[in-house]
């Protein structure tokens, strides 16, 4: 390892940066490439609604906008991070297991793949 200030090391062999923290200077990189392996905690129910404009507007999603022809809409959600998300039609608008009014948008086939329909 080379340190070229005390914010940042390159690691020689593999040419790769390595930031560290100002507050506490420099990180050494390990020689592991590999990152850890997870598995999603299983959540055993979500609320969601499918963002099809003009007719289905979700709960949460607002500035709906549609192009002059009609064929292109999107619109916005606020996230439990406080930051606004741009949606597009077909994704779905996914409420926050916390059930504040905070969403966020999945796309349609990542929700097919990783949901199904609780039958009430």
């Amino acid at each position: 390892m080379t340190e070229f200030d005390l914010h940042t090391k390159v690691d020689l062999e593999n040419g790769s940066p390595a930031f560290g923290n100002t507050l506490l200077g420099a990180v050494l990189l390990t020689n592991s490439n590999k990152m850890a392996k997870y598995r999603a905690k299983q959540i055993n129910e979500i609320e969601a609604e499918q963002f099809l404009p003009p007719l289905q507007i979700p709960k949460g999603v607002f500035n709906v906008y549609g192009s002059p022809n009609g064929e292109v809409y999107s619109g916005q959600v606020w996230t439990i991070q406080g930051e606004i998300v741009n949606v597009k039609a077909g994704e779905w608008i996914v409420q926050e297991p916390d059930n504040s009014e905070r969403y966020y948008p999945i796309a349609d086939e990542v929700f097919k793949r990783k949901y199904e329909l609780v039958q009430s």
